[in-house]
């Protein structure tokens, strides 16, 4: 199970049983201007830029506060990453921020590096593309198919190593987020508009 599906059960159990129990949850454009204010209140936030969980904990409770309740214990870590985590504490600053906005226009490169820092020698390969000349370029190298293959090769005996394209179901940014949001809304709508068996 992908960290994104442990969040999608826990969001969409919540939003039946707010609906079942007549809760007035708010149409999903009010949740995603809601969203997109409270992120743009951030210091030198622009959408497309990483956002974590300390991002993200204070939008879900007060989403909590109308109707759309869940444990934020167990939905936050399972889905973004960690405030201090390698790469959020990499990308944060003000060095790095232009590979930040870079990255925002291939947010799949995100979930790419944040698994490379899960192990040594791919961390350290992540900074180093970060202190080349021209680090986007050196990014988006890092972040190619040919290089995954060749790094799955090299790091044959780690773990952390392999698989490195598949998506680990991570949520990085503020279109992702709502996106997700969006889905969750549409799951739960579908399935209290259809028949009880």
């Amino acid at each position: 199970m992908t960290r994104t599906s442990i969040g999608m059960f826990c969001i969409f159990t919540t939003l039946l049983a707010c609906s079942a129990e007549g809760a007035n949850v708010p149409p999903f454009a009010e949740v995603k201007t809601f969203v997109e204010q409270t992120l743009a209140t951030k210091a030198n936030y622009q959408s497309g830029d990483l956002i974590t969980h300390a991002d993200v904990v204070p939008i879900l409770q007060e989403l909590a506060k109308v109707g759309i309740r869940f444990d934020p214990t167990f939905f936050c870590p399972e889905v973004f990453l960690a405030d201090q985590s390698p790469l959020a504490t990499l990308l944060r600053t003000p060095k790095n921020l232009p590979i930040m906005r870079a990255l925002g226009q291939k947010p799949e490169n995100y979930d790419r590096l944040e698994r490379l820092t899960r192990f040594a020698d791919g961390l350290n390969l992540v900074q180093q593309a970060f202190d080349e000349p021209d680090p986007i370029a050196a990014v988006n190298k890092l972040c190619s198919h040919e290089v995954a293959v060749a790094l799955e090769v090299r790091f044959s005996r780690e773990p952390q190593a392999q698989n490195l394209e598949a998506d680990s179901g991570g949520i990085y940014t503020e279109k992702q987020f709502l996106e997700y949001l969006q889905l969750m809304y549409g799951l739960a709508e579908n399935k209290l508009a259809s028949p009880q068996q």
